[in-house]
């Protein structure tokens, strides 16, 4: 028999009404996105968007988790309660079925057990992030669907309260080249990648969280080194577990192992892009091999016209030059004295 609904309240969502917007305006592409899934060529937009293949529509959690840094970052020890929720905050996902496909004489009653019933027979599980104002469904994510297409009643669910970091810890960082990432950077220490930085800052945005540039931040290590770094162990890449360690980089302990003392018996073999506060001028470095390579091809017309064997002879050196100083950066290395 099911658990009386009346006696328990409606979740209060204790945002602003820009943060609300924006939770609902999230949800509302995920919904979308579910009513699309299972079709060729929007299923295909879809596993592009989450950076996975699939067949259907993917879990809210894993859809939150490309658009929110630091997600499950914080700890939450709160029990488990029952509450009613608004369906147009709640991330679910039409996996095996859709509102459509039930039966018009099932629809009454489905809306009723799903507004009342907080049975382990009819459980629904969602965690909620309170802060952000969104939840993800666990157990009970085909209804979200169902209940938004049949006028939005609230949905009777057990309640996992998560804790979300507050604005003020948490800095975007804007690439000054497009073709570069974002970060999001938490306490000023970790760094994750923002795999879908324009609806990230959107949603952040309104939470309160401000954007810079990396030059605007102090107390960080060089933005070449840490974008090499970020690179090298393909944290750009979406990672394949939910542990926020495996996609964060520490900056205290990148910087601890640049200033590490290194033995007397050791070489080490430094990347340019590695030298602290420093940048490595690429591009201006580069005229000089091409300009080299230009007077090469240069002597090598001359010769060609002419017949003229001292201008081949400059011009295989200006082309041995232009080629060593191209591969010189590669190649340098330093030694403790």
């Amino acid at each position: 028999m099911n658990e009386i609904a009346d006696k328990v309240g409606v979740l209060p969502l204790e945002v602003s009404d820009r943060m609300m917007g924006a939770s609902r305006a999230l949800c509302t592409i995920k919904f979308s996105m579910d009513m699309n899934s299972r079709h060729y060529f929007e299923q295909e937009y879809q596993n592009d968007w989450m950076d996975s293949g699939g067949t259907c529509a993917f879990w809210g959690h894993s859809f939150l988790r490309m658009v929110v840094p630091f997600l499950d970052w914080e700890e939450s020890q709160s029990e488990r309660f029952k509450a009613l929720v608004d369906p147009r905050h709640v991330l679910g996902a039409s996996i095996k079925g859709k509102p459509k496909d039930v039966p018009e004489k099932e629809i009454a009653e489905k809306i009723e057990s799903y507004s009342t019933n907080f049975t382990w027979s009819n459980k629904a599980l969602y965690t909620w992030y309170k802060p952000l104002a969104i939840l993800t469904a666990h157990e009970g994510k085909h209804r979200v669907a169902f209940m938004r297409t049949h006028g939005n009643k609230p949905i009777a669910a057990w309640i996992d309260e998560q804790n979300y970091p507050a604005p003020e810890r948490i800095q975007l960082i804007e690439p000054a080249n497009r073709q570069d990432e974002w970060f999001a950077l938490l306490d000023g220490r970790y760094l994750q990648v923002l795999q879908r930085p324009y609806t990230s800052e959107a949603l952040l945005r309104e939470y309160g969280v401000a954007s810079f540039r990396w030059h605007q931040l102090t107390a960080l290590p060089s933005e070449n080194l840490v974008r090499d770094t970020v690179y090298q162990r393909r944290l750009h890449k979406t990672q394949k577990t939910i542990r926020e360690v495996d996609r964060t980089l520490d900056l205290r302990e990148l910087t601890d192992a640049i200033l590490a003392p290194i033995p007397e018996s050791k070489s080490v073999r430094l990347n340019l892009l590695m030298l602290e506060n420093l940048r490595f001028e690429a591009l201006r470095y580069a005229r000089w091999p091409i300009g080299l390579l230009a007077l090469s091809l240069a002597a090598k017309l001359v010769d060609g016209v002419f017949e003229l064997p001292a201008f081949a002879d400059a011009g295989n050196g200006l082309f041995c030059a232009a080629f060593s100083m191209a591969i010189a950066p590669m190649l340098m290395e330093w030694r403790r004295r």
